[in-house]
């Protein structure tokens, strides 16, 4: 199904019908250049854009820098060329949100990791003959972390004191 929208607001608008893809036009009457394109792209972030120009190389270059998955040059669309173009930024945009996906993750497990390392002690023995040496290991396979707890830490008067909880 194809749904044609004359300008930028009215394609917009129309977003919540959730397209599989956008074919957007440089040329629309309240868009100017590339602004449309970073305006679609924000609209409908989940959502491929195939930019239709009507000029070269140079403004395909600069769709695909706005956020476009790819461009079409107007004069040279051919139905095989069109369905192509429409597959591949289908694709290209569920690589990138994949990869973003799995960016966040990443992001998630070394920030919860960070978070967790910092909950474990630090032995405060600053002028103690006696050495502190701790091996942790969490019962869950992918913990940094978890309930027990330990701490060594030297009095005023000399003596080293250790505590181990075991939950």
């Amino acid at each position: 199904a194809i749904t044609w929208k004359r300008t930028l607001a009215d394609a917009i608008n129309a977003l919540p019908a959730r397209p599989r893809c956008i074919l957007l036009d440089l040329g629309l009457p309240d868009a100017d250049g590339y602004s449309g394109v970073h305006k679609m792209v924000e609209a409908a972030p989940d959502t491929p854009v195939i930019v239709m120009t009507g000029r070269q190389e140079r403004d395909g270059v600069d769709a695909l820098a706005a956020g476009a998955q790819d461009y079409l040059v107007k004069d040279s669309i051919t139905g095989e060329l069109l369905e192509r173009s429409i597959r591949y930024a289908i694709e290209r945009k569920r690589a990138q949100r994949a990869h973003q996906q799995l960016r966040e993750v990443r992001m998630s497990a070394a920030k919860k990791a960070r978070f967790e390392r910092g909950l474990l002690p630090t032995p405060l023995l600053p002028k103690s003959a006696v050495g502190c040496a701790t091996y942790y290991q969490p019962g869950r396979d992918d913990a940094v972390l978890g309930g027990d707890f330990f701490a060594a830490v030297e009095t005023a008067d000399g003596r080293v004191r250790a505590v181990i909880g075991d939950v």
